[in-house]
């Protein structure tokens, strides 16, 4: 990087504010600014130089100003390419690139976890559904949000214990990879910052729920089926003995009858 002798030509004081910076790799660095005079020049290479670490804006993508201490609008999303969140600011989550967010209505007597996108802002302590690759995102703080419709999940900004009194779900994955929503053990603690489903039954609980977006399943490796089974299914695992036309699930591949 070409050495610049910073001399403040442009400067903002921000106090007890935090400012966040995406680079261009999906990494995000979270700076306390709290005190801090950030100066900027501008040159044919342009540096920030922020608590003595030096900042290329090439190698930016944006940057963002919070006044939350613990990041909580910087979300990470794991290989799987899923992440529940919750945050106690109102978010906007329509304007990341690579990041999407949906609500989420539960039928748990049919094991069925159906996604809605979102396209607008959401209040705090909104539970939703990320969907997105590999990395870290940084979502802008909303100044406003209306509460979303179809929207079954909760959500904790503080680590939660759960209890006897109703089943639990988390987003987790298989081992063969498929991505739902599986049972959380009584006593063991939900993680702050994430979303749940919660509910009352004296029926068993099912130890997974299937995920779907659009009516279609996200994952058609998440209907089990035996080897050499000649059965039909259809896309929430059920065995359908009179198809109509539609999409199905013969020998753990998907068939599609006209």
């Amino acid at each position: 990087m070409t050495a610049i002798v910073m001399m403040a030509t442009t400067a903002w004081a921000y106090d007890y504010a935090y400012l966040c910076l995406q680079k261009t790799d999906g990494s995000v660095a979270v700076v306390s600014t709290e005190g801090l005079t950030m100066s900027v020049t501008s040159s044919s290479s342009v540096t920030l130089t922020l608590n003595e670490t030096d900042y290329e804006v090439s190698d930016l993508s944006y940057l963002w100003f919070t006044n939350t201490a613990n990041g909580e609008n910087v979300i990470s999303v794991s290989s799987a390419g899923w992440a529940t969140f919750c945050s106690s600011s109102a978010l906007d989550y329509s304007s990341v690139n690579g990041l999407t967010a949906h609500t989420a209505t539960f039928d748990t007597s049919q094991g069925i976890v159906t996604l809605y996108e979102l396209s607008a802002a959401v209040p705090a302590n909104t539970g939703v559904v990320l969907e997105g690759s590999e990395g870290t995102y940084l979502v802008p703080v909303a100044s406003s949000a209306s509460a979303p419709s179809n929207n079954d999940l909760l959500g904790t900004t503080s680590d939660l214990a759960t209890t006897d009194s109703y089943y639990y779900y988390a987003l987790g994955q298989n081992t063969d990879g498929t991505v739902g929503f599986k049972l959380v053990q009584s006593g063991v603690s939900i993680p702050a910052n994430k979303a749940y489903y919660r509910y009352a039954s004296n029926d068993p609980a099912r130890s997974f729920l299937q995920m779907e977006t659009g009516g279609e399943a996200t994952a058609i490796d998440a209907i089990e089926v035996s080897d050499g089974d000649d059965a039909l299914y259809d896309l929430q695992g059920r065995m359908v003995t009179n198809p109509d036309k539609g999409i199905y699930i013969r020998n753990g591949k998907k068939i599609i009858i006209k």
